[in-house]
């Protein structure tokens, strides 16, 4: 696979909007792709250094953004074990105009072609999924969502409108995601990313992936065919 045929797929939207959802709905399509979550990261970093946990739980406790950087450090570490990956869904990450222009010094943004998908799920929405969630997480509480909502506006929503401005995006409401999982796909030129053979017959009569496996056969016969011609001219 050359350098730019990966791809990274920069995630954004409120908490609860959709993101883990959207990535289930991927791989249940045969997408070839591996999550870098960096809430995750630092929750689980969190459990496991409890001086690292004295760092960061009254930020993350109130719904407040971490240290910058620690939050840069971690995700420089966690970028280049992910760069020899093949597709990456980075979500929880940047949040902020500092690790956005941290972000943009990251040797990955040199391997991986970026896509970012913006998932505008309305914020009521998104409230009632978050304090419904009861994900056992110190920051599931009504004083939290409001400030992640207030963070959200202040810090994260210019990062998104930047990212949109440098990467080739595609929004829609989360709401909706199974009715517009394929218009993402085709938008963000995602097929390569798809092996129809790891699919179930449901999903492929759910999504109209039929249609799908009869261009991939039939790309791969076009393949097969100038490889033919091209021996032969030999």
């Amino acid at each position: 696979m050359n350098e730019l045929e990966k791809r990274l797929l920069i995630v954004v939207g409120l908490t609860c909007a959709g993101k883990g959802y959207l990535l289930q709905r991927l791989i249940d399509i045969g997408m070839k792709i591996l999550e870098l979550d960096m809430g995750d990261v630092l929750r689980h970093r969190k459990r496991s250094d409890p001086e690292f946990a004295k760092l960061i739980s009254s930020d993350q406790n109130s719904g407040g953004f971490c240290s910058v950087n620690i939050v840069n450090q971690l995700a420089d570490e966690k970028l280049e074990h992910f760069s020899k990956r093949p597709a990456v869904y980075l979500s929880g990450y940047p949040r902020t105009k500092l690790q956005l222009e941290h972000l943009f010094g990251s040797p990955i943004l040199k391997t991986h072609q970026v896509s970012v998908v913006h998932i505008d799920t309305p914020r009521e929405v998104c409230k009632k999924r978050a304090l419904a969630a009861q994900r056992g997480r110190d920051d599931d509480h009504l004083d939290a969502v409001r400030r992640k909502f207030r963070d959200f506006d202040t810090e994260t929503f210019p990062v998104i409108q930047r990212l949109k401005d440098e990467f080739r995006s595609f929004t829609f409401d989360g709401r909706y995601t199974d009715h517009k999982l394929m218009e993402l796909v085709e938008n963000l030129g995602l097929h390569d990313l798809i092996d129809i053979n790891e699919v179930s017959e449901d999903i492929k009569e759910e999504f109209h992936l039929w249609k799908f496996a009869e261009e991939q056969e039939d790309a791969f016969a076009n393949d097969i065919e100038f490889l033919g011609s091209s021996v032969y001219r030999k």
